[in-house]
């Protein structure tokens, strides 16, 4: 009221200029019309309650918009009330007094608006686990009458009516139109329903991905996809290319129904192309023998170990050619073997599989060598070997040994042995009877000692020779 005060005085003390005037009105009238001309356009006073954010422009921008579902909820909200997103639409408008008009025609009354958001006057209603709110347009319209796209029957009556600036929309009651002489009536499109084809496509041995592909138009929408695998499993999907796994090998017949929305009711559409057989083939038997181990516990005996994979086999025993002659079958992976001879042997395992239908078989092999027993007096030479006999007076010498002499003391013993000679050092005194017997006692005893003492030196000069040579 201020700013409009100001322009009627501005308007006193310009009277006397007709231009000044003129110009002055004209913003007046300007401001003023902008500010009705933008109530008028204000659907609703928060973004939040629109059921497309931003609205439509026409009724091409609806159709995308609403078979994009964006919001993710906008085909189960449409299909509550009977709207479907390529339905044929004309330009109209609903307003706060509950009528909804097309060219001047009231169509429809009692209208109401559904949104996001409770607002005074509202009721909730629940569509698909989700609450949302109808409003009368008397409490819900912030403007007298807000645009609208308008669906009509073949017969000019009211269907259901969308408001563009928020895609919210109208439930009312249909009025119908005045009667109109010879009127002309409009041929209503026949709805497309129909499924065009199946593929199948092989990922892994039991692995398939299927795609359909469905046509439609004139009012129909497709809503889902129901595929059935033909192994006593399906699944519905709104998307027209699922993935699926068979659990055994066999032939399967797949088919796809589809599923439209057409004039407020659903109807589903198949033919014989959307069928398709399905092969499912095993994957292939492997069986392998990665190793046989050899593992010597004593010098002619080993113990076996055969290490095997398969794949969609069953082990199921080995014969094992130790290559000496003998073989032996065994139901597990282990088994024990003493060759008889010295030798070289060429050991084969020949393993078998069964893969149900046919039998696998694989090998692997080892080689081991028997060596002969060696002499424990000398272990280059073999035990039987005849420098391999023992020195009767010692048992560590070889008989050959030039050591292996008998003491001249004690036979018994050898002559480098530590007691033959402690044997040449002892002297045996003669009893004395006289002078000639102290004489000859002495010079046997002196002799005797001589020769004791060649012997112990000769001894030792042997000892000392061998020590050297060895």
């Amino acid at each position: 009221m201020r700013g409009l005060t100001k322009i009627i005085n501005h308007f006193r003390l310009a009277k006397s200029n007709s231009i000044l005037l003129a110009g002055t009105f004209a913003l007046a009238v300007f401001a003023l019309g902008g500010f009705v001309m933008f109530g008028q356009a204000q659907a609703s006073s928060n973004p939040d309650n629109d059921i497309i954010r931003g609205g439509v422009s026409n009724g091409a921008d609806f159709a995308a918009k609403c078979n994009a579902d964006a919001p993710g909820d906008l085909h189960n909200i449409y299909g509550w009330y009977r709207i479907g997103c390529n339905d044929p639409v004309v330009e109209g408008q609903s307003c706060r007094n509950g009528t909804v008009s097309v060219n001047g025609r009231v169509v429809a009354d009692n209208a109401q608006s559904e949104g996001r958001l409770p607002i005074s006057g509202s009721h909730p209603i629940s569509i698909n686990g989700h609450t949302y709110y109808e409003t009368p347009n008397s409490a819900a319209f912030l403007s007298e009458c807000i645009p609208a796209l308008v669906a009509l029957d073949g017969n000019g009556n009211f269907m259901h009516a969308v408001l563009k600036p928020c895609g919210n929309p109208i439930y009312a009651h249909s009025v119908a139109p005045a009667p109109q002489p010879h009127p002309t009536p409009t041929p209503t499109p026949t709805p497309v329903c129909a499924c065009s084809s199946l593929t199948a496509t092989k990922i892994t041995s039991t692995r398939q991905r299927f795609v359909a592909a469905a046509t439609h138009g004139n009012g129909s929408q497709i809503t889902s996809y129901m595929f059935d695998f033909g192994d006593g499993t399906s699944q519905q999907s709104t998307s027209s290319s699922v993935e699926h796994d068979y659990a055994q090998p066999g032939t399967y017949t797949a088919r796809v129904t589809v599923q439209f929305w057409v004039n407020g009711q659903y109807v589903t559409a198949t033919s014989p192309n959307c069928v398709v057989q399905v092969v499912i083939t095993a994957p292939p038997a492997t069986a392998t023998c990665q190793s046989l181990q050899a593992i010597q516990r004593d010098r002619t005996t080993y113990d076996i170990t055969i290490n095997q994979t398969s794949t969609n086999a069953t082990y199921q025993g080995a014969t094992i050619n130790y290559g000496d002659g003998t073989s032996n079958n065994i139901t597990g992976t282990t088994d024990s073997h003493t060759f008889a001879n010295v030798g070289t042997y060429h050991i084969v395992a020949t393993l078998q599989f069964g893969t149900g239908t046919t039998a696998k078989t694989a090998t692997c092999q080892a080689t081991v060598t028997i060596q002969t027993e060696v002499c424990p007096l000398n272990s280059t030479l073999p035990k039987n070997s005849p420098q391999c006999i023992a020195c009767q007076y010692n048992a560590n010498l070889p008989a050959n040994s030039s050591q292996c002499v008998a003491c001249p003391y004690n036979a018994n013993i050898a002559n480098t042995s530590p007691d033959c000679v402690k044997a040449a050092t002892v002297v045996t005194t003669l009893p004395v009877t006289g002078p000639m017997d102290g004489l000859l006692g002495a010079g046997v005893g002196a002799g005797g000692l001589i020769i004791a003492t060649s012997f112990y030196l000769g001894s030792r000069r042997d000892l000392l020779a061998s020590l050297l040579r060895g």
